[in-house]
């Protein structure tokens, strides 16, 4: 019997790597939406990572550093253009 065994590697970013978090909520017409969120380093515009919001709408991006940060919106269903959250700094709650 053969037993594999597999070992998940996680990798951090250097540069923008931290000890900090962004929670953010998306949502559609004031009610919770399931979207793609891309979150930029402002200064230069480079996408650093990416997520889909859960169900409730919330999405937390971990393991940051002190911003400024763009999050974009994507709405994959096509009825409306990106959004824009602007200039939301990590912080070690979330908030």
């Amino acid at each position: 019997m053969a037993v594999s065994v597999s070992t998940r590697v996680l990798s951090r970013d250097l540069y923008f790597s931290g000890t900090l978090r962004i929670v953010e909520q998306v949502t559609r017409l004031n009610s919770p939406a399931v979207r793609r969120v891309r979150l930029c380093w402002q200064h230069t515009g480079r996408l650093v990572r990416e997520g889909w919001s859960a169900s409730d709408g919330s999405i937390v991006f971990e393991h940051l550093a002190a911003g400024p940060w763009i999050l974009y919106v994507l709405d994959h269903t096509g009825e409306f253009e990106a959004e824009m959250i602007a200039d939301r700094m990590a912080s070690v709650d979330g908030t």
